[in-house]
């Protein structure tokens, strides 16, 4: 009869063996470190302008989200994503019924570099949470605006990134009010778009962007 101390160390080592397998293979997927190794260089392709897209309250629950998309991509600008969800890597993101085949598909042709998590330290498709720390400097924002000014840096990095300068070509779409004003407090200049519920009455859909866009 096994005993009690047999069977603990059994455990043990099963405990032990899982987090081995988690953290070479599983977090390695879930960041996907491989892809995130492309060079840092910016695009010679010149673009008009750039749109980022929030996804819990946007994306999840836009009624016209690849026509939304197309819209951009048709007009010549980059479009990616910038996220305060954990749960969300460029992975498991088609696994989602709401995302857009267009957009993953436009990420995935530039090594997913317009995709950004603020809550997992991922700007421009690379895991990079050092670049995240100048919020530590802010004490006059919440965790909601901390999060906002976050999404904001991505906007800057990402436009950066595609060589775009000008602040009102650079476009975000999100559905909350204090990620909103976060992103405001960064740079004034950008261009934000309620896309959702409860800074809206309705979910993002043409209709709801139209009205709010100063492009053609």
């Amino acid at each position: 009869m096994i005993n009690i101390r047999n069977i603990l160390i059994i455990l043990l080592l099963i405990i032990i063996l899982s987090f081995l397998v988690w953290f070479f293979f599983i977090k390695r997927e879930k960041y996907n470190l491989k892809i995130y190794t492309e060079s840092d260089t910016k695009s010679d392709t010149k673009y008009n302008g750039v749109v980022l897209f929030d996804i819990d309250g946007t994306l999840s629950t836009g009624i016209e989200n690849e026509k939304v998309v197309q819209y951009f991509i048709d007009r010549n600008y980059v479009v990616g994503i910038s996220t305060a969800g954990a749960m969300y890597v460029p992975g498991n993101l088609l696994s989602f019924t709401w995302m857009p085949h267009n957009l993953y598909n436009w990420m995935e042709k530039h090594n997913f570099d317009t995709f950004n998590n603020v809550a997992l330290g991922i700007l421009c498709g690379k895991y990079n949470p050092e670049a995240f720390e100048h919020n530590n400097e802010r004490n006059d924002l919440d965790i909601y605006n901390m999060f906002g000014w976050r999404k904001g840096l991505t906007l800057a990095k990402t436009a950066e990134k595609y060589g775009i300068t000008d602040p009102t070509k650079m476009y975000l779409l999100d559905n909350d009010p204090s990620y909103l004003k976060g992103i405001s407090i960064y740079n004034p200049k950008f261009n934000l778009i309620c896309a959702g519920k409860p800074c809206g009455e309705t979910n993002m859909g043409m209709h709801t962007i139209l009205p709010k866009l100063l492009i053609d």
